[in-house]
């Protein structure tokens, strides 16, 4: 099965996969081989895919595990699937941190940003502010589980 994830203005991602979950709004769906044709939003969360040939550039982008498998944080996309290929399309790209603390830091801030925008009644600010926070919440997620393995 093929997965490629792509923004308006480039591909991010493009090889052969055996497996991959993606959180969407019915919840974690696993796609395999063979799966029924699907269109469905992605929501903010861990994106998990299994393959057994990653290119070693893509390695360093997001965490890769010793059992074959490769997690990244990912924000509201939308999911295509025909039972032969994947498409994951984003907007564009999310902002990157370096470190937990940053996060941590960023994720105060936006829950400060959503308590103002809140009281200006901005609910399409909010909304955005909300997915943008679930999404910090996602990378906080995957720090952890980075840290875990490396003990």
């Amino acid at each position: 099965m093929f997965l490629k994830i792509t923004t308006p203005d480039s591909t991010v991602f493009e090889w052969e996969v055996q497996k991959l979950s993606i959180p969407t709004e019915n919840g974690i769906i696993t796609v395999l081989d063979n799966h029924m044709p699907l269109v469905s939003v992605v929501v903010p969360g861990i994106l998990t895919i299994w393959s057994d040939n990653i290119p070693q550039e893509e390695k360093t982008f997001a965490f890769l595990s010793q059992w074959k498998w490769f997690a990244l944080s990912v924000s509201k996309w939308f999911l295509f699937v025909d039972g032969e290929n994947i498409n994951v399309v984003t907007s564009g790209s999310d902002k990157k941190y370096n470190s937990s603390n940053e996060l941590k830091e960023a994720k105060i801030a936006v829950q400060e940003n959503i308590e103002k925008l809140r009281e200006k009644w901005a609910i399409e600010e909010v909304e955005k502010k909300l997915v943008e926070l679930k999404k910090i919440d996602a990378d906080i997620k995957l720090y952890e589980i980075k840290e875990l393995s490396a003990r």
